[in-house]
């Protein structure tokens, strides 16, 4: 097989374009909601005359958990 400089020259100009596809930046993880209204974000609420921290949510102010009871920080 002989090789012809030419032809391939020919065909490699007119073959089209070859152009890197548009890459989109990766999107951030979406939030977990902390309550069953679907908020994502809470409160701390200092109680007990701020001994204890209750944690509600930010959207309906439902009570998710305690943080911290009577100084000490909450198991769950």
């Amino acid at each position: 097989m002989q090789y012809d400089a030419k032809k391939f020259l020919e065909g490699l100009c007119s073959a089209p374009a070859v152009r890197p596809a548009k890459t989109e930046p990766p999107k951030p993880p979406k939030a977990k909601p902390v309550c069953r209204c679907g908020s994502t974000t809470w409160q701390n609420v200092p109680i007990h005359d701020g001994q204890s921290v209750r944690r509600d949510c930010a959207g309906c102010r439902r009570f998710i958990k305690f943080v911290r009871w009577y100084g000490e920080p909450s198991a769950n």
